[in-house]
């Protein structure tokens, strides 16, 4: 009884063994339907989208990016596709313009001067960076004029640095006109004319780098809004531009590290200083580059004792020859 129930037992085991190998062999060697093959959207867009994430990674992991010279620190990432301003278009040459916000500056000294604002690859160009966005403001006697405006091609791919801080990436800069097109109208355009700039020390080694053979051996001359402001407002927490700007009562149109958006907030910076200036020396008659070339190079702690003692000379000679 015991050897018949265990041969029974084999013969059960052995036939569904064998049912098993031949539903195997049948779904094995039947041609896939095309149910069996249909994928849902969701599953193909992803099998499709692997192999172009994985080209696009690649090609970006292979590109040579040439970081030339320092970049500038990295700052918090904006979303600098909702950022990015009209004139990322494609520029063939640089545009000459008036400006809409034609206004009198009625602090600044009279003549022509030029507020002037580069956009770089990084911080210096003896460690190979190079000029990428131009913006040159004139004023007139009080009275701002046109505009020099343009981006630059560098020849190079833009540090994902500078992007993060300026919103100008290397495609933006694609079809722009090289640098030596740029500069070489850029020096026509400044002329002898003296140039303002904020943090200027920057801007003047770009332009005597890139531009200085079409300066004709000519001495730039420069005022600074960052030396000037720490004379005339001193004890601030920060001196960059925007801060200062701020602090005396400008209102910035738009995000700064743009270079029109700069020269823009430059020119009513050196104003509101010339204004300042002007009330600690009184109505000084003589509160032109000259002066104000002085006044950069002042001692900060002696500079409003500086400015009073001007006013206070001009109205002993004024005096005198009354």
């Amino acid at each position: 009884m015991y050897i018949g129930a265990g041969w029974g037992n084999a013969m059960e085991f052995w036939l569904v063994i064998g049912a098993g190998v031949a539903a195997g062999w049948f779904f094995l060697t039947r041609p896939p339907s095309s149910s069996a093959t249909r994928q849902s959207p969701l599953t193909q867009a992803a099998s499709e989208a692997r192999p172009v994430a994985a080209s696009a990674l690649q090609s970006t992991s292979d590109a040579p990016i040439a970081r030339i010279g320092t970049p500038p620190s990295r700052r918090v990432a904006i979303d600098i596709a909702a950022q990015a301003p009209p004139q990322a278009a494609k520029i063939s040459a640089p545009t000459v313009h008036r400006p809409r916000e034609l206004q009198t500056l009625s602090n600044a000294p009279g003549g022509r001067f030029v507020v002037l604002d580069f956009e770089t690859t990084g911080l210096s160009p003896a460690q190979g960076a190079r000029v990428i966005e131009v913006s040159a403001r004139e004023v007139i006697d009080g009275r701002t004029g046109q505009e020099f405006l343009t981006f630059v091609d560098p020849g190079v791919r833009v540090p994902v640095e500078v992007t993060q801080i300026t919103g100008i990436t290397t495609a933006m800069l694609k079809g722009a006109p090289s640098s030596a097109v740029v500069m070489k109208e850029l020096a026509a355009f400044i002329g002898s004319s003296p140039i303002v700039g904020h943090n200027v020390g920057f801007d003047r080694k770009f332009l005597e780098n890139e531009a200085g053979v079409y300066l004709g051996g000519v001495n730039v001359r420069t005022l600074c809004t960052m030396l000037l402001a720490r004379r005339v407002f001193p004890g601030r927490s920060s001196y960059r531009l925007g801060h200062i700007a701020s602090q005396v009562g400008i209102i910035l149109p738009e995000r700064l590290h743009r270079a029109s958006a700069d020269t823009w907030a430059t020119t009513h910076l050196f104003d509101r200083i010339c204004q300042d200036a002007r009330l600690r020396c009184g109505t000084h008659p003589a509160l032109d580059h000259d002066v104000l070339d002085r006044l950069q190079r002042v001692r900060i702690a002696s500079a409003h004792d500086w400015l009073v003692a001007l006013g206070g000379s001009s109205r002993t000679v004024t005096t005198r020859l009354n």
